[in-house]
């Protein structure tokens, strides 16, 4: 308000001056564009600065500390109070300015505080997300009051917490063990599962892996910085910056162990292990893809298989990678958009029109 008043004397001042019309005027537009300016820098600002997707719906983290959801809200997974079959227009997930994480899988949503905090929100069905037993939960709901948390881990049912001692709490839903239960073996630091296969990095760097969660024991897999795995097709980056593929499938559906290195030297950001191949963002801000590439998720513009990495849309500075339905991938530019890779035409209400982007399209 104090700024409006002091924009106000500004203006009157320049409209008394004992100058020419036509200088009056010439100030008067230097100011106001100035001023724009400085409005337009601070609204820039508040850019998206993570992505997460679930079954057809987005979350998107901005700069600000805020999140925003759309696309299909029929479990509440947006987070708005209400169940709808969708939502097209991003909208602010209440009035908070201090989310640091968003996580999303299915129709469930949660979300990490600066207090470390874990909020989670959507589809409830086996009470998995362990903060009530309602059917859906339609607004973020705090879970498992007065203690930190470092990085959370959902698959369908699955719900996996990591406390900030990197000890895990774990619900492996559908009905079979239900509730929670507490593991203290290992320090975890990032954990992953997909498909009944659960992996983990400890806080030492050491990788494991677990080929199905109801498994006993984890096999070490070696010190890695980053990793990733999609039900056998893993990947990950040793402590040397080199990028190896570790795989239980060819692109023939055969089952043969193929472990091989792929890049080196790399300054990883993010590493995705999907089912139709693989996709590495470096902290630079370029995104490569290699693997089977049969249904065209590569950004490559066609379909076949894809032996060493490839850059994707290398005229664009990427920020982040997220996937609608576990396998569409969504890319976030540097500049805050987003875009979309599909090689089919179909649509996904709420968030994309029918057409066809072998190649990124912007939807945001």
């Amino acid at each position: 308000m104090n700024s409006l008043r002091e924009d106000t004397k500004l203006i009157i001042n320049f409209l008394n001056l004992p100058i020419s019309s036509l200088c009056r005027f010439l100030l008067l537009l230097i100011f106001c564009t100035q001023k724009l300016s400085s409005i337009n820098g601070v609204v820039a600002q508040n850019k998206i600065v993570d992505i997460e997707a679930g079954d057809y719906f987005i979350l998107a983290l901005k700069d600000d500390g805020t999140i925003w959801s759309w696309g299909i809200n029929s479990q509440g997974q947006l987070g708005r109070g209400y169940i709808s079959k969708y939502d097209s227009i991003p909208q602010q997930i209440g009035a908070d300015r201090d989310w640091v994480k968003i996580f999303a899988n299915g129709n469930r949503s949660i979300a990490i505080k600066k207090d470390s905090s874990i909020w989670a929100w959507g589809m409830n069905s086996n009470s998995e997300l362990g903060v009530g037993d309602e059917y859906a939960i339609t607004f973020p709901r705090r879970f498992g009051e007065h203690k930190k948390w470092k990085t959370v881990c959902m698959d369908h049912s699955i719900f996996i917490v990591v406390d900030a001692n990197g000890s895990a709490l774990c619900n492996l839903g559908w009905g079979r063990n239900s509730g929670y239960y507490e593991t203290t073996r290992y320090s975890i630091e990032e954990i992953n599962s997909r498909y009944g296969g659960l992996s983990f990095r400890d806080t030492s760097g050491m990788f494991y892996f677990i080929p199905d969660v109801d498994g006993y024991g984890a096999a070490p897999f070696g010190k890695v910085k980053a990793f990733d795995d999609y039900n056998g097709r893993c990947a990950f980056v040793d402590q040397n910056n080199d990028v190896y593929a570790h795989d239980t499938l060819d692109c023939e559906g055969e089952y043969h162990v193929v472990h091989r290195k792929v890049m080196e030297n790399v300054r990883v950001k993010k590493l995705n292990s999907k089912l139709d191949g693989k996709y590495l963002l470096e902290e630079d801000g370029k995104l490569w893809y290699w693997g089977c590439n049969r249904f065209g998720y590569s950004g490559l513009g066609y379909k076949k298989v894809v032996e060493i990495p490839i850059r994707i849309a290398p005229h664009i500075k990427w920020v982040d990678i997220a996937f609608l339905a576990a396998d569409i991938p969504l890319l976030l530019s540097d500049e805050g958009h987003l875009y979309i890779i599909t090689a089919n035409q179909f649509t996904i209400e709420g968030i994309f029109t029918k057409k066809q982007c072998p190649q990124p399209c912007i939807i945001h």
